[in-house]
Protein backbone atom coordinates (compact mmCIF):
# COMPACT_ATOMS: atom_id res chain seq x y z
CA UNK A 1 0.00 0.00 0.00
CA UNK A 2 1.42 3.36 -1.00
CA UNK A 3 1.68 5.76 1.95
CA UNK A 4 -0.44 8.90 1.69
CA UNK A 5 1.74 11.95 2.21
CA UNK A 6 0.32 15.35 3.23
CA UNK A 7 1.79 17.80 0.75
CA UNK A 8 2.87 21.37 1.33
CA UNK A 9 4.45 21.64 -2.10
CA UNK A 10 3.13 24.67 -4.02
CA UNK A 11 0.18 24.09 -6.31
CA UNK A 12 0.19 20.29 -6.04
CA UNK A 13 -3.16 20.23 -4.31
CA UNK A 14 -4.64 17.49 -2.16
CA UNK A 15 -2.22 14.81 -1.04
CA UNK A 16 0.66 13.06 -2.71
CA UNK A 17 1.93 9.53 -2.75
CA UNK A 18 5.51 8.40 -3.22
CA UNK A 19 6.71 5.81 -5.69
CA UNK A 20 10.12 4.45 -6.51
CA UNK A 21 10.44 3.90 -10.23
CA UNK A 22 13.15 2.92 -12.65
CA UNK A 23 14.03 5.98 -14.75
CA UNK A 24 13.06 4.43 -18.08
CA UNK A 25 14.08 4.93 -20.90
CA UNK A 26 16.69 7.61 -20.19
CA UNK A 27 18.83 5.87 -17.60
CA UNK A 28 18.07 2.16 -17.52
CA UNK A 29 20.34 1.45 -14.55
CA UNK A 30 19.18 4.39 -12.40
CA UNK A 31 16.28 4.80 -10.01
CA UNK A 32 14.28 7.70 -8.64
CA UNK A 33 11.44 8.86 -6.41
CA UNK A 34 8.31 10.42 -7.89
CA UNK A 35 5.37 12.17 -6.23
CA UNK A 36 1.89 11.37 -7.47
CA UNK A 37 -0.96 13.74 -6.47
CA UNK A 38 -4.04 11.97 -5.12
CA UNK A 39 -6.30 14.24 -7.16
CA UNK A 40 -4.42 13.55 -10.41
CA UNK A 41 -2.87 10.05 -10.40
CA UNK A 42 -2.01 10.27 -14.11
CA UNK A 43 0.92 12.58 -13.39
CA UNK A 44 4.28 12.07 -11.72
CA UNK A 45 6.49 14.78 -10.25
CA UNK A 46 10.22 14.10 -10.31
CA UNK A 47 11.54 14.28 -6.76
CA UNK A 48 14.84 12.34 -6.62
CA UNK A 49 16.74 10.87 -9.56
CA UNK A 50 20.03 9.35 -10.56
CA UNK A 51 20.18 6.72 -7.79
CA UNK A 52 22.14 3.55 -8.47
CA UNK A 53 19.81 1.29 -6.50
CA UNK A 54 16.44 1.19 -4.78
CA UNK A 55 18.21 1.20 -1.42
CA UNK A 56 20.09 4.40 -2.28
CA UNK A 57 16.84 6.08 -3.37
CA UNK A 58 15.12 5.09 -0.12
CA UNK A 59 18.07 6.31 1.93
CA UNK A 60 18.03 9.72 0.23
CA UNK A 61 14.25 9.91 0.63
CA UNK A 62 14.51 9.17 4.35
CA UNK A 63 17.21 11.84 4.77
CA UNK A 64 14.89 14.41 3.22
CA UNK A 65 11.97 13.21 5.34
CA UNK A 66 14.03 13.62 8.54
CA UNK A 67 14.72 17.28 7.87
CA UNK A 68 12.79 19.91 9.88
CA UNK A 69 9.49 20.98 8.30
CA UNK A 70 9.61 18.10 5.82
CA UNK A 71 6.63 17.72 3.48
CA UNK A 72 6.29 14.09 4.54
CA UNK A 73 5.48 14.74 8.18
CA UNK A 74 6.73 13.03 11.34
CA UNK A 75 7.12 9.26 11.47
CA UNK A 76 7.57 8.79 7.73
CA UNK A 77 9.27 5.50 6.83
CA UNK A 78 10.84 5.37 3.36
CA UNK A 79 11.13 1.59 3.58
CA UNK A 80 7.34 1.36 3.12
CA UNK A 81 7.41 3.21 -0.20
CA UNK A 82 6.65 0.79 -2.99
CA UNK A 83 8.98 0.10 -5.91
CA UNK A 84 7.36 -0.16 -9.32
CA UNK A 85 8.82 -0.67 -12.76
CA UNK A 86 7.88 2.15 -15.09
CA UNK A 87 5.85 1.09 -18.09
CA UNK A 88 6.88 2.04 -21.58
CA UNK A 89 5.87 5.63 -22.29
CA UNK A 90 3.96 6.65 -25.39
CA UNK A 91 4.58 9.51 -27.79
CA UNK A 92 2.78 11.14 -30.69
CA UNK A 93 1.77 8.44 -33.18
CA UNK A 94 2.13 10.79 -36.14
CA UNK A 95 5.64 11.88 -35.21
CA UNK A 96 6.69 8.26 -34.66
CA UNK A 97 6.34 7.77 -38.43
CA UNK A 98 9.12 10.30 -39.06
CA UNK A 99 12.73 9.24 -39.12
CA UNK A 100 15.33 10.55 -36.72
CA UNK A 101 16.86 12.68 -39.47
CA UNK A 102 13.50 14.16 -40.45
CA UNK A 103 12.67 15.07 -36.85
CA UNK A 104 16.05 16.73 -36.25
CA UNK A 105 15.82 18.59 -39.55
CA UNK A 106 12.31 19.85 -38.78
CA UNK A 107 13.52 21.31 -35.46
CA UNK A 108 16.46 23.00 -37.17
CA UNK A 109 14.17 24.43 -39.86
CA UNK A 110 11.93 25.84 -37.13
CA UNK A 111 14.80 28.01 -35.89
CA UNK A 112 15.98 28.77 -39.43
CA UNK A 113 12.58 30.33 -40.20
CA UNK A 114 12.84 32.51 -37.10
CA UNK A 115 16.37 33.56 -38.09
CA UNK A 116 15.18 34.34 -41.60
CA UNK A 117 12.49 36.63 -40.26
CA UNK A 118 15.06 38.42 -38.11
CA UNK A 119 17.43 39.07 -41.01
CA UNK A 120 14.70 40.14 -43.45
CA UNK A 121 13.09 42.59 -41.03
CA UNK A 122 14.18 46.18 -41.09
CA UNK A 123 15.53 47.56 -37.83
CA UNK A 124 12.63 49.97 -37.33
CA UNK A 125 10.01 47.35 -38.18
CA UNK A 126 11.64 44.86 -35.83
CA UNK A 127 11.59 47.49 -33.09
CA UNK A 128 7.90 48.24 -33.71
CA UNK A 129 6.69 44.86 -32.51
CA UNK A 130 3.22 44.55 -31.03
CA UNK A 131 4.60 44.40 -27.51
CA UNK A 132 6.81 47.45 -27.98
CA UNK A 133 4.03 49.41 -29.68
CA UNK A 134 1.82 48.96 -26.62
CA UNK A 135 4.32 50.89 -24.53
CA UNK A 136 5.20 53.36 -27.31
CA UNK A 137 1.54 54.22 -27.88
CA UNK A 138 1.05 54.72 -24.14
CA UNK A 139 4.14 56.97 -23.95
CA UNK A 140 2.92 59.05 -26.94
CA UNK A 141 -0.54 59.37 -25.35
CA UNK A 142 0.93 60.59 -22.04
CA UNK A 143 3.06 63.15 -23.88
CA UNK A 144 0.11 64.44 -25.93
CA UNK A 145 -2.26 64.60 -22.96
CA UNK A 146 0.31 66.41 -20.80
CA UNK A 147 1.69 68.91 -23.34
CA UNK A 148 -1.56 69.62 -25.26
CA UNK A 149 0.41 69.16 -28.49
CA UNK A 150 0.02 67.06 -31.62
CA UNK A 151 2.01 64.32 -33.31
CA UNK A 152 2.73 63.87 -37.02
CA UNK A 153 3.25 60.28 -38.13
CA UNK A 154 6.51 59.99 -40.15
CA UNK A 155 6.12 58.95 -43.77
CA UNK A 156 7.02 55.43 -44.92
CA UNK A 157 6.67 54.13 -41.37
CA UNK A 158 5.24 50.61 -41.48
CA UNK A 159 3.19 50.48 -38.29
CA UNK A 160 1.59 47.32 -36.89
CA UNK A 161 -2.09 46.82 -37.81
CA UNK A 162 -2.44 50.07 -39.84
CA UNK A 163 0.69 49.80 -42.01
CA UNK A 164 1.33 53.03 -44.01
CA UNK A 165 -2.24 54.33 -43.79
CA UNK A 166 -1.29 57.05 -41.26
CA UNK A 167 1.64 58.45 -43.30
CA UNK A 168 1.98 62.17 -42.66
CA UNK A 169 -1.26 62.43 -40.66
CA UNK A 170 -1.23 64.78 -37.68
CA UNK A 171 -2.84 63.36 -34.58
CA UNK A 172 -3.99 65.73 -31.85
CA UNK A 173 -4.62 64.84 -28.25
CA UNK A 174 -8.41 64.64 -28.61
CA UNK A 175 -8.24 62.20 -31.53
CA UNK A 176 -5.72 59.96 -29.76
CA UNK A 177 -7.76 60.09 -26.54
CA UNK A 178 -10.96 59.16 -28.37
CA UNK A 179 -9.54 55.90 -29.72
CA UNK A 180 -6.71 55.12 -27.27
CA UNK A 181 -8.43 52.28 -25.34
CA UNK A 182 -9.57 50.65 -28.59
CA UNK A 183 -6.08 50.95 -30.13
CA UNK A 184 -4.52 49.44 -27.02
CA UNK A 185 -7.04 46.60 -27.08
CA UNK A 186 -6.32 45.91 -30.77
CA UNK A 187 -2.57 45.68 -30.11
CA UNK A 188 -3.11 43.31 -27.19
CA UNK A 189 -5.50 41.20 -29.28
CA UNK A 190 -2.92 40.74 -32.06
CA UNK A 191 -0.17 40.12 -29.51
CA UNK A 192 -2.37 37.46 -27.93
CA UNK A 193 -2.77 35.79 -31.32
CA UNK A 194 1.01 35.79 -31.84
CA UNK A 195 1.45 34.34 -28.34
CA UNK A 196 -0.98 31.49 -29.05
CA UNK A 197 0.81 30.68 -32.31
CA UNK A 198 4.16 30.61 -30.50
CA UNK A 199 2.76 28.33 -27.80
CA UNK A 200 1.38 25.90 -30.40
CA UNK A 201 4.84 25.77 -31.97
CA UNK A 202 6.34 25.10 -28.53
CA UNK A 203 3.93 22.21 -27.98
CA UNK A 204 4.89 20.68 -31.32
CA UNK A 205 8.58 21.07 -30.43
CA UNK A 206 7.90 19.33 -27.10
CA UNK A 207 6.38 16.31 -28.85
CA UNK A 208 9.25 16.17 -31.34
CA UNK A 209 11.81 16.28 -28.53
CA UNK A 210 10.03 13.46 -26.69
CA UNK A 211 9.95 11.33 -29.84
CA UNK A 212 13.66 11.86 -30.45
CA UNK A 213 14.53 10.93 -26.87
CA UNK A 214 12.19 7.96 -26.39
CA UNK A 215 12.35 6.36 -29.85
CA UNK A 216 15.76 7.49 -31.13
CA UNK A 217 17.74 7.62 -27.84
CA UNK A 218 18.75 11.27 -28.15
CA UNK A 219 20.57 12.77 -25.20
CA UNK A 220 21.83 16.24 -24.35
CA UNK A 221 24.86 15.75 -26.62
CA UNK A 222 22.67 15.33 -29.72
CA UNK A 223 20.66 18.44 -28.87
CA UNK A 224 23.89 20.38 -28.34
CA UNK A 225 25.03 19.32 -31.82
CA UNK A 226 21.65 20.47 -33.17
CA UNK A 227 22.17 23.91 -31.62
CA UNK A 228 25.64 24.03 -33.17
CA UNK A 229 24.07 23.60 -36.61
CA UNK A 230 21.68 26.43 -35.76
CA UNK A 231 24.69 28.63 -34.97
CA UNK A 232 26.04 27.87 -38.44
CA UNK A 233 22.68 28.91 -39.89
CA UNK A 234 22.97 32.20 -38.02
CA UNK A 235 26.34 32.84 -39.65
CA UNK A 236 24.90 32.07 -43.10
CA UNK A 237 22.01 34.48 -42.46
CA UNK A 238 24.38 37.35 -41.67
CA UNK A 239 24.15 37.05 -37.90
CA UNK A 240 27.73 35.92 -37.38
CA UNK A 241 28.38 39.10 -35.40
CA UNK A 242 25.70 38.05 -32.93
CA UNK A 243 27.35 34.63 -32.53
CA UNK A 244 30.72 36.31 -31.93
CA UNK A 245 29.24 38.68 -29.34
CA UNK A 246 27.56 35.75 -27.58
CA UNK A 247 30.82 33.77 -27.53
CA UNK A 248 32.73 36.80 -26.26
CA UNK A 249 30.28 37.39 -23.42
CA UNK A 250 30.33 33.68 -22.57
CA UNK A 251 34.13 33.67 -22.41
CA UNK A 252 34.10 36.69 -20.11
CA UNK A 253 31.48 35.18 -17.81
CA UNK A 254 33.34 33.79 -14.77
CA UNK A 255 30.23 31.80 -13.84
CA UNK A 256 30.06 29.77 -17.07
CA UNK A 257 30.61 26.04 -16.93
CA UNK A 258 33.79 26.23 -19.03
CA UNK A 259 35.39 28.86 -16.82
CA UNK A 260 34.40 27.05 -13.64
CA UNK A 261 35.96 23.85 -14.94
CA UNK A 262 39.08 25.86 -15.78
CA UNK A 263 39.27 26.90 -12.13
CA UNK A 264 39.27 23.23 -11.16
CA UNK A 265 42.05 22.60 -13.71
CA UNK A 266 44.15 25.38 -12.17
CA UNK A 267 43.64 23.85 -8.76
CA UNK A 268 44.68 20.45 -10.11
CA UNK A 269 47.87 21.87 -11.64
CA UNK A 270 48.70 23.59 -8.37
CA UNK A 271 48.32 20.30 -6.51
CA UNK A 272 50.65 18.57 -8.98
CA UNK A 273 53.24 21.36 -8.78
CA UNK A 274 53.20 21.28 -4.98
CA UNK A 275 53.59 17.48 -4.92
CA UNK A 276 57.12 16.05 -4.36
CA UNK A 277 58.96 15.41 -7.61
CA UNK A 278 59.70 11.79 -8.51
CA UNK A 279 61.08 10.07 -11.57
CA UNK A 280 58.63 7.22 -11.24
CA UNK A 281 55.08 7.62 -9.97
CA UNK A 282 54.39 5.83 -6.74
CA UNK A 283 51.05 4.27 -5.80
CA UNK A 284 50.48 7.17 -3.41
CA UNK A 285 51.15 9.68 -6.22
CA UNK A 286 48.69 7.91 -8.51
CA UNK A 287 46.12 7.98 -5.74
CA UNK A 288 46.73 11.71 -5.26
CA UNK A 289 46.25 12.36 -8.99
CA UNK A 290 42.91 10.54 -9.07
CA UNK A 291 41.78 12.52 -6.06
CA UNK A 292 42.31 15.96 -7.57
CA UNK A 293 39.51 18.50 -7.80
CA UNK A 294 39.32 18.26 -11.59
CA UNK A 295 38.96 14.48 -11.54
CA UNK A 296 36.31 14.61 -8.84
CA UNK A 297 34.40 17.36 -10.65
CA UNK A 298 34.41 15.44 -13.94
CA UNK A 299 33.14 12.38 -12.14
CA UNK A 300 30.33 14.37 -10.60
CA UNK A 301 29.45 15.99 -13.93
CA UNK A 302 29.19 12.53 -15.48
CA UNK A 303 26.36 11.86 -12.97
CA UNK A 304 24.83 15.32 -12.76
CA UNK A 305 24.31 16.01 -16.48
CA UNK A 306 22.43 12.77 -17.38
CA UNK A 307 20.37 13.08 -14.21
CA UNK A 308 19.45 16.69 -15.03
CA UNK A 309 18.52 15.70 -18.57
CA UNK A 310 16.37 12.86 -17.22
CA UNK A 311 14.62 15.26 -14.86
CA UNK A 312 13.81 17.74 -17.60
CA UNK A 313 12.62 15.08 -20.02
CA UNK A 314 10.41 13.64 -17.29
CA UNK A 315 8.89 17.10 -16.81
CA UNK A 316 8.28 17.47 -20.54
CA UNK A 317 6.61 14.08 -20.81
CA UNK A 318 4.15 14.62 -17.94
CA UNK A 319 3.46 18.27 -18.75
CA UNK A 320 0.34 17.53 -20.77
CA UNK A 321 -0.98 15.41 -17.89
CA UNK A 322 -1.48 18.60 -15.89
CA UNK A 323 -5.19 19.39 -15.67
CA UNK A 324 -4.57 23.06 -16.41
CA UNK A 325 -2.31 22.29 -19.37
CA UNK A 326 -3.29 23.33 -22.86
CA UNK A 327 -1.42 23.35 -26.17
CA UNK A 328 -2.12 27.07 -26.20
CA UNK A 329 -0.60 27.59 -22.75
CA UNK A 330 2.93 26.11 -22.94
CA UNK A 331 5.03 29.22 -22.50
CA UNK A 332 8.67 28.13 -22.95
CA UNK A 333 10.92 26.72 -25.66
CA UNK A 334 11.36 22.98 -24.93
CA UNK A 335 14.64 22.64 -26.87
CA UNK A 336 16.35 25.42 -24.94
CA UNK A 337 14.92 23.95 -21.76
CA UNK A 338 16.37 20.45 -22.18
CA UNK A 339 19.88 21.69 -23.07
CA UNK A 340 20.10 24.34 -20.37
CA UNK A 341 22.67 23.49 -17.71
CA UNK A 342 21.97 26.38 -15.33
CA UNK A 343 21.26 24.07 -12.42
CA UNK A 344 24.47 22.14 -13.17
CA UNK A 345 26.51 25.35 -13.32
CA UNK A 346 25.23 26.39 -9.91
CA UNK A 347 26.11 22.94 -8.50
CA UNK A 348 29.64 23.23 -9.92
CA UNK A 349 30.04 26.66 -8.36
CA UNK A 350 28.92 25.41 -4.95
CA UNK A 351 31.20 22.36 -5.30
CA UNK A 352 34.27 24.49 -6.04
CA UNK A 353 33.44 26.94 -3.28
CA UNK A 354 33.14 24.04 -0.86
CA UNK A 355 36.62 22.91 -1.93
CA UNK A 356 38.02 26.32 -0.99
CA UNK A 357 38.95 27.28 -4.56
CA UNK A 358 39.04 31.09 -5.06
CA UNK A 359 36.19 31.95 -7.43
CA UNK A 360 34.36 35.15 -8.29
CA UNK A 361 31.48 35.50 -5.82
CA UNK A 362 30.25 38.78 -7.33
CA UNK A 363 29.52 37.15 -10.70
CA UNK A 364 28.41 33.83 -9.27
CA UNK A 365 25.82 31.88 -11.31
CA UNK A 366 22.32 32.58 -10.12
CA UNK A 367 20.53 30.02 -8.00
CA UNK A 368 17.58 28.81 -10.14
CA UNK A 369 15.46 28.61 -6.98
CA UNK A 370 16.09 32.27 -6.13
CA UNK A 371 13.70 33.36 -8.88
CA UNK A 372 10.94 31.25 -7.35
CA UNK A 373 11.41 32.86 -3.94
CA UNK A 374 10.90 36.38 -5.25
CA UNK A 375 8.42 35.75 -8.05
CA UNK A 376 5.32 35.99 -5.81
CA UNK A 377 5.80 39.57 -4.61
CA UNK A 378 7.21 40.63 -7.99
CA UNK A 379 4.12 39.37 -9.84
CA UNK A 380 1.80 41.42 -7.66
CA UNK A 381 4.00 44.49 -8.13
CA UNK A 382 3.96 44.03 -11.92
CA UNK A 383 0.20 43.47 -11.98
CA UNK A 384 -0.38 46.56 -9.86
CA UNK A 385 1.95 48.58 -12.12
CA UNK A 386 0.07 47.40 -15.21
CA UNK A 387 -3.27 48.47 -13.75
CA UNK A 388 -1.98 51.83 -12.53
CA UNK A 389 -0.14 52.80 -15.72
CA UNK A 390 -2.49 51.56 -18.42
CA UNK A 391 -5.65 52.06 -16.36
CA UNK A 392 -4.55 55.57 -15.44
CA UNK A 393 -3.78 56.58 -19.02
CA UNK A 394 -7.02 55.09 -20.35
CA UNK A 395 -8.97 56.88 -17.62
CA UNK A 396 -7.13 60.07 -18.55
CA UNK A 397 -8.13 59.53 -22.20
CA UNK A 398 -11.83 59.59 -21.24
CA UNK A 399 -11.34 63.03 -19.67
CA UNK A 400 -9.38 64.41 -22.62
CA UNK A 401 -11.71 63.00 -25.29
CA UNK A 402 -14.73 64.77 -23.87
CA UNK A 403 -18.18 63.99 -25.27
CA UNK A 404 -18.40 61.13 -27.78
CA UNK A 405 -21.07 58.81 -29.11
CA UNK A 406 -22.56 56.28 -26.71
CA UNK A 407 -21.46 53.39 -28.92
CA UNK A 408 -17.83 54.58 -28.99
CA UNK A 409 -17.90 55.19 -25.23
CA UNK A 410 -19.22 51.67 -24.58
CA UNK A 411 -16.62 50.15 -26.90
CA UNK A 412 -13.83 52.02 -25.10
CA UNK A 413 -15.10 50.91 -21.68
CA UNK A 414 -15.19 47.27 -22.78
CA UNK A 415 -11.74 47.60 -24.36
CA UNK A 416 -10.40 49.11 -21.13
CA UNK A 417 -11.82 46.26 -19.06
CA UNK A 418 -10.28 43.65 -21.38
CA UNK A 419 -6.85 45.33 -21.35
CA UNK A 420 -6.80 45.50 -17.55
CA UNK A 421 -8.15 42.00 -16.89
CA UNK A 422 -7.04 39.52 -19.57
CA UNK A 423 -3.24 40.11 -19.57
CA UNK A 424 -3.10 40.17 -15.77
CA UNK A 425 -5.11 36.95 -15.43
CA UNK A 426 -3.00 35.21 -18.10
CA UNK A 427 0.32 36.25 -16.49
CA UNK A 428 -0.92 35.39 -13.00
CA UNK A 429 -1.88 31.88 -14.11
CA UNK A 430 1.51 31.40 -15.78
CA UNK A 431 3.78 32.83 -13.09
CA UNK A 432 1.89 32.04 -9.88
CA UNK A 433 -0.28 29.03 -10.77
CA UNK A 434 2.44 27.74 -13.15
CA UNK A 435 0.07 26.94 -15.96
CA UNK A 436 2.10 26.18 -19.05
CA UNK A 437 5.13 24.51 -17.43
CA UNK A 438 5.70 21.76 -14.84
CA UNK A 439 4.59 22.73 -11.37
CA UNK A 440 7.58 21.08 -9.68
CA UNK A 441 10.07 23.21 -11.63
CA UNK A 442 11.12 26.66 -10.40
CA UNK A 443 11.01 29.56 -12.84
CA UNK A 444 14.80 29.76 -12.67
CA UNK A 445 15.03 26.39 -14.45
CA UNK A 446 13.90 28.26 -17.60
CA UNK A 447 15.03 31.83 -17.33
CA UNK A 448 18.56 31.93 -15.86
CA UNK A 449 21.84 30.44 -16.96
CA UNK A 450 24.95 31.03 -19.07
CA UNK A 451 23.22 29.97 -22.30
CA UNK A 452 20.73 32.07 -24.22
CA UNK A 453 18.01 32.56 -21.58
CA UNK A 454 14.74 30.82 -22.27
CA UNK A 455 11.93 33.35 -21.92
CA UNK A 456 8.32 32.79 -20.96
CA UNK A 457 5.69 33.92 -23.45
CA UNK A 458 3.53 36.28 -21.42
CA UNK A 459 1.04 39.00 -22.27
Amino acid sequence: MLPTLPSTLPNLGGHTRGRLLRCWPLQRDKFGVYLIPDDNPAIEYHFIGGCRSVEEAKTRLQEIANRPASIFGAGFNAAEVEFRERQKVATDNTLELLTEKELGESIREHYDRALGQMTKSKAIKAFLSYGNCIFLLTAVAIWLFWTHSSFTVPKSLDLPLVGNRLDGITLNRETVARYFPLALFALYLVKFGVLLRTNLENDLLRRKVLTLVIHHSWRVQQFAILLTSIRKSMEKNGLGWLVNVSDWMHDLNPGSLGNLRQRSAVSTRNEVEDAPSSTEPTPNANQAMTGTVRAELDQRLADWIPDEFDRRMHSLYFLDKEREYSRFAICFDPVLYVVSLNRIVFRVYEFLRGKGIPIDEINAPQDPYLVQRVVGPMVWILLAGHVLIFGGVMGWSFLVAGASSKLLLLANILAMAAVLIVPNVWNYLALVRRRGFPKMEPLGAYTVGPMTPNHLSLL
